[in-house]
């Protein structure tokens, strides 16, 4: 990843089973021009409830299926499975990922 210009923050991410992370926005990528970037790299292989909702549209977390949203908008995320969910997060410009 430190070949790639554009990228802000990276990260990997565990939520336990049976967890959620609250409604929350983050109004400051707007100004700067990010993007989230979710790649799940953990869900559970059956009864997989894991699911991103950005401004009340769900999106199931899935193993190897990146999602791309505005994180300036509204969104939570719940994994009602009963296996951690682990993903790459990331925050980064559009417009300004390039390779170095």
């Amino acid at each position: 990843l430190a070949q790639f210009q554009g990228i802000k923050v990276c990260a990997l991410l565990k939520m336990n089973s049976h967890s959620s992370l609250p409604c929350h926005d983050h109004p400051e990528l707007a100004r700067e021009g990010l993007l989230q970037f979710h790649l799940p790299l953990k869900t559970a292989a059956t009864r997989n409830y894991n699911y991103l909702n950005v401004n009340g549209e769900f999106r199931q977390h899935v193993c190897g299926e990146p999602i791309v949203f505005d994180g300036s908008h509204d969104h939570f995320a719940l994994n009602e499975s009963d296996e951690e969910r682990v993903l790459l997060y990331m925050e980064f410009s559009a417009g300004q990922l390039t390779e170095r």
